[in-house]
Formats: structure tokens, sequence, C-alpha cells
């Protein structure tokens, strides 16, 4: 067991130096150890920290009188946590360090050492491909920096509403304490993994807005095909048929790089394949580059993909109204009856216990004012997820 444990710290630990520690960079940085035993030795130093900063959280909580099953689960967050933190700073450190420079991924180094750890976090390639996807125009640079700011922003926030929430509640200082730093790890932990889940959560609202105006614009390639318009004129009309939408605006962009920028229709239409979110598109895209590649007849294409995007249309609305009634059973379910049912439980078990009834009238509150409205947005957000109309 504790081998198993061991082994899975390391690997932790070459995740999170990114896997490019190599007896080269180490000579570079006059380190005269070879990889494994480097390794090993910064396993030491952050399992070490990490360690004390559990026994310190263990003995804060056991002083404080919280039970077991609070700080245990605390103590084991923060080893956690402080080995995660204490392996992202060694790793900077390494890759800073005087000598041959280490090879970082591609876009604009991080300003802080936040933005960095965000940066081996989450992949720069998947971050700079999900911006693509998303529309947001902004390069990955900029969207550590941000991220670094939202996770500071968080941790600080967490700490002072736990914080002033022990404060008023007239809890010893130990307590308060572990409140306010419970709160920091949980908002930066917030703080650091919303921005990546909000650019993820457009890109896939961006792709269902596109497949909803996929039929529009099918039908009206076929017509203006049909009629005899050349294809670049077709495709500047199909355009102007659609609503404001991410379709008509990428539909523009190939125009643009077409009449303005010199490029050709192939290659637009190639660049905006690559660039969508929806695989059905890219789909429809690269059959129409293949069929005018070929001489086929764009008006029968069209009219078999028109055929195609209806037939997918009719399964989606089909597997849309299955989606719309599990998220009704769940509203009832997540938003009615677990609330109700935690307060009945909490206010019986506060009448049948003695000395505990602020505790519970604390779990209440938390209910009322922080369980609800957070159940409520999440399920604010998976309705959107099932049939996006916000973006």
């Amino acid at each position: 067991m504790a081998r198993a444990l061991a082994e899975l710290a390391r690997r932790a630990l070459e995740a999170i130096y990114g896997y490019r520690v190599t007896d080269e960079l180490l000579r570079s940085r006059g380190i005269g150890l070879g990889r494994d035993s480097f390794l090993s030795r910064e396993l030491i130093i952050c399992s070490g920290s990490a360690l004390a900063a559990a026994l310190a959280v263990l003995a804060l909580t056991l002083g404080a009188g919280e039970p077991d099953y609070v700080s245990i689960p605390a103590a084991a967050a923060m080893f956690a946590e402080v080995f995660v933190i204490v392996g992202a700073l060694r790793g900077r450190r390494l890759a800073r360090g005087r000598g041959r420079p280490v090879p970082l991924p591609r876009g604009r180094a991080p300003r802080s050492p936040m933005a960095g750890l965000l940066r081996r976090t989450f992949d720069e390639d998947r971050v700079r491909r999900l911006l693509e996807l998303s529309g947001a125009g902004v390069p990955p640079w900029h969207f550590y920096d941000e991220s670094a700011r939202a996770a500071l922003a968080g941790a600080v926030g967490g700490a002072a509403s736990l914080g002033a929430l022990a404060a008023l509640e007239r809890y010893p200082p130990a307590a308060l304490a572990i409140w306010a730093l419970a709160g920091l790890l949980a908002g930066l932990s917030v703080g650091m993994i919303a921005p990546y889940a909000y650019i993820s959560y457009r890109a896939s609202s961006r792709s269902s807005r596109i497949e909803q105006d996929l039929s529009t614009w099918a039908a009206a390639m076929m017509a203006y095909v049909s009629s005899g318009l050349t294809f670049p004129e077709a495709l500047k009309r199909s355009a102007s048929a659609l609503r404001n939408g991410p379709l008509r605006r990428e539909l523009e962009t190939v125009m643009r790089d077409s009449e303005v920028l010199g490029s050709d229709p192939r290659s637009a239409l190639l660049a905006m394949a690559q660039r969508s979110p929806s695989q059905l598109l890219r789909e429809i895209l690269v059959g129409a580059i293949d069929a005018m590649d070929s001489g086929k007849d764009l008006s029968g294409y069209f009219r078999d993909s028109l055929a195609y995007v209806l037939n997918y249309r009719r399964n989606y609305l089909r597997k849309l109204a299955n989606d719309v009634a599990l998220a009704a059973e769940l509203f009832v379910m997540i938003f009615v009856v677990t609330p109700l049912v935690l307060a009945i439980l909490l206010a019986v078990m506060g009448s049948m216990s003695v000395g505990a009834q602020p505790y519970y009238g604390e779990l209440l509150a938390v209910i009322a004012f922080a369980f609800v409205p957070l159940v409520g947005l999440g399920y604010l957000l998976l309705v959107d997820s099932i049939y996006p109309r916000w973006w």
C-alpha cells in the first residue's frame, strides 16, 4: 500500500513538472543528480512540506474540538493542496533557473506564479483550441492571467466570507483560522476551474447555435445554387438569409477572406471547418469542398445535406424532449425535495439535541442562503447546456 501511494505521488510530481525533467536539463542547471534521483529528492521535499501542513491542520482542528470526520478530510485536502503548490513552485523555479532555457509551450510567458501553475494544469494547446471554438478571440496567455486573477479573487473572497461568518459566531481563534483556510482553498479551487469550465461551456453552446441554423443555410444554398448562381454569390446570399448568430458571422468571415483578403473560397471554407465547434458543420463543409474539387453537382449535394441535417435535427429534438423531462425530474428532486428534507431533518435533530441548536441553525442558514441559490444557478446552466439560447 505504501509503495503504491509513493508511486502515485511520484507520477503526480512528474505531471506537475510537465515531464520536462531530463538529465540534460539538470546538467544545464548545475544539479549533479540523475533524473530519478532528482525526482526522489523532490518527492521527499514536497511530501515533507505537505505532511507538515496536514499535521498542523489536524492539530488545529482537533484542538478546536472538531470531530474526526471533519479533521481528517481537512488534513488530507491540505496535504494534497500543499503538495501540488510546492511541486508547481519548485518546477517553475527549475524551469526559470540559470543555464540553457527549458522549452516552454508556445505563447507569451505567464506574468505570475499562479498563471504559471494554471499553465501547467491546463494544457496550452487545449486551451488555445477551446478559445478558438468558443469564439472568445483572446490568446492563451490572456486566459491564464485572467484565470489567475479569478483564482486569487476567489481565494480572498472565500477566506473573507467564511472568516467573517466564524467571527460573527464568536468562534475561538483556531477554529476561525480553520474556517478562513477552508474558504481560501474552496475559493481558490473555484476560481481556477471556473474560467476553463466557462470556455468549454461557451464552445458547446456555440456549437448548438450553429447546428440550429444549419437547416436554413443548407436550404438556402440548395435554392441559390439551383437557380444558377455561382458558389461565392450563393454563399453571400445564404449568409444574409440567416439570423444574427455564430454561423452567419463565420460565413461573413469567409466572404471577407475571399473578397477583401483575396483568399480562394476553398481555403476560406477549410479554415472555417477547422475553427468550427460543430462536427456536423465540419462534415458539410468538407463535403462541399470535395464536391467543388471533383466537379459534382452542388445543388444535389446541398439537397442531400439538407435531408441529412433535417434527420439529425429530428433525432436531436427527440433527445431534447427526453433531456428536458429528465431535467424536470431533477429539478423536483434536487431543488424542491432535497432542501425540504434536509430542513426537516435538521429541525428535528436540533430539537432533540442538547446544546447543538446553534450548530443546526447554521446548517439551515447554509441550506437557505447557499445551497438553494447555487443549485438554482446550476440548474439554469444545465437547462441552457441542453438547449442554449444565451450566447
